[in-house]
């Protein structure tokens, strides 16, 4: 198993791979993205931010949760779960695994 890490801060190439932006600020709410921990992946050479936001504007105010993978390629978004439900990643954040 895993060890949780804390970046302080998070890298900012991590963050604007984030759907909506760093922030995707929620008015009604006054909900934004929260930084959840870094975890480095066993077996793997890279690591798997992951974050959370709880009323996301662009998924209807849904809870989304993000995992962002970071290796010697740099960072991209790996993972996107809105109200339960994994959704497909935008295409240009679709990398071969190899």
């Amino acid at each position: 198993m895993s060890e949780i890490i804390w970046l302080e801060p998070c890298p900012e190439s991590v963050w604007e791979l984030l759907p909506g932006g760093p922030e995707a600020w929620n008015d009604e709410w006054a909900e934004c993205w929260q930084y959840l921990g870094t975890i480095p992946e066993e077996g793997r050479a890279r690591l798997r931010h992951e974050f959370r936001h709880r009323a996301h504007p662009c998924f209807d105010g849904a809870r989304v949760v993000a995992h962002v993978f970071d290796d010697d390629t740099g960072p991209r978004l790996g993972r996107l779960i809105a109200a339960g439900w994994e959704l497909a990643l935008p295409d240009s954040a679709v990398v071969e695994e190899g």
